[in-house]
């Protein structure tokens, strides 16, 4: 039978989303730890096992039929050609119920933006594009081994200005090896004459197994500094609340109106399917995550998907982790704790730092210095 990976749940929820993983690029950037593969690797047979993957995956929400939200993300979207998105997208329509405001997100970089290309996307149903710039720096660019120019960057932010997108998202790499203040600044400046409604910022993250990884292993690059990343990330704070940008999460920033539906989806701990090789999955109980194996995705699809039940102390500890990466934060009522840990966890509060969260009620929010610790602070509340 199919589906036997999928535990049907009856729990009505009222977000829901698709996240399909394009694991195509044109090079691997040095920083990059998600799964691709680059050259000219055949798109047809990751075509028909994705359009499986979701027939297979019909019955994953059970009765909670209507989607908000489809993300193609990778990799990079925007390296298949329009009629190979537009195959995936009418499957996924033909498949589930979407929402008649569902938000539809390309992954796009900017060596891919067209006129011409942006007017195609459109009109097949894609309503919000997400633009991988990084930085409009040619120095921090090469770099991060980014297959696009500052030019090219600032070229592609006009021509979706230009076009019938009224929904976009620009990415943001700072806190970068080599990137001083003054490089920070020229961005922001940059980004300020585009005013992307959405913004999605990233500290530089050294992950094992990267070009840059290795690189600084072999000591031909020097680490990444704290003191430069906190800095940038107060600067990029200040600049984002000048500019009435609402940072809404620990890495995005929305004019009013614009917030990520998709990716608010996973910080709300809302149901989500993902397709593709390495694409992972939530149905509000099991987390499933496909094999990262291109050949193996390609020929056993959900079959090759693993699975792993979240215990009620999983569940708190991410509704803990995932709330405070948001500016509403946590209410410790809508925790589900028992009396006991409710205590415990009143006293782990007050061994934080005051200055570092600021508490109403029963509400706890980071403050703008504890954002630079969210992590440590939510492990420090952990069960």
């Amino acid at each position: 039978m199919l589906d036997c990976k999928f535990r049907v749940m009856s729990v009505p929820n009222p977000q829901q989303g698709i996240y399909i993983h394009i694991p195509f690029c044109h090079q691997a950037c040095s920083y990059c730890n998600f799964f691709f593969v680059t050259g000219k690797r055949d798109h047809g047979a990751f075509l028909d096992a994705a359009i499986q993957e979701i027939e297979e995956s019909r019955i994953f929400f059970g009765d909670r039929s209507l989607i908000n939200t489809v993300y193609f993300g990778g990799g990079t979207p925007s390296r298949l050609k329009a009629s190979e998105i537009e195959r995936i997208l009418d499957k996924v329509q033909s498949t589930f119920e979407l929402s008649s405001d569902a938000e539809i997100t390309l992954e796009a970089n900017p060596e891919d933006i067209s006129l011409e290309i942006l007017g195609i996307w459109h009109n097949m149903g894609i309503n919000r594009i997400s633009l991988g710039i990084q930085s409009f720096n040619d120095k921090l660019l090469a770099l991060m081994r980014r297959a696009h120019n500052g030019e090219e960057a600032q070229k592609a932010a006009a021509l979706i200005r230009e076009s019938p997108f009224e929904n976009y998202s620009f990415d943001l790499i700072i806190g970068q090896i080599f990137q001083d203040l003054e490089m920070l600044d020229e961005d922001l400046s940059l980004l300020k004459s585009f005013k992307p409604p959405h913004l999605s910022t990233y500290l530089l993250t050294v992950e094992e197994k990267t070009h840059l990884h290795r690189e600084i292993q072999r000591k031909r690059l020097p680490d990444v500094k704290d003191t430069t990343q906190e800095e940038h990330y107060l600067r990029l704070m200040e600049w984002a609340a000048e500019n009435q940008y609402d940072h809404y999460e620990t890495s995005s920033f929305a004019i009013e109106g614009f917030q990520a539906k998709h990716n608010s989806n996973y910080w709300n701990h809302s149901s989500y399917l993902g397709i593709g090789p390495s694409a992972h999955s939530f149905d509000g109980k099991k987390r499933y995550w496909n094999t990262r194996n291109f050949k193996e995705y390609v020929n056993e699809g959900v079959w090759a998907r693993n699975e792993e039940s979240l215990s009620r102390i999983d569940m708190i500890n991410e509704r803990i982790m995932l709330g405070l990466r948001q500016s509403k934060g946590i209410n410790l009522n809508h925790l589900g704790l028992d009396s006991k840990e409710m205590h415990d966890m009143v006293e782990s509060i007050q061994g934080i730092a005051q200055h570092h969260i600021t508490k109403e009620g029963m509400n706890i929010k980071l403050s703008l210095q504890g954002k630079l610790y969210a992590d440590a602070i939510a492990a420090a509340l952990f069960l």
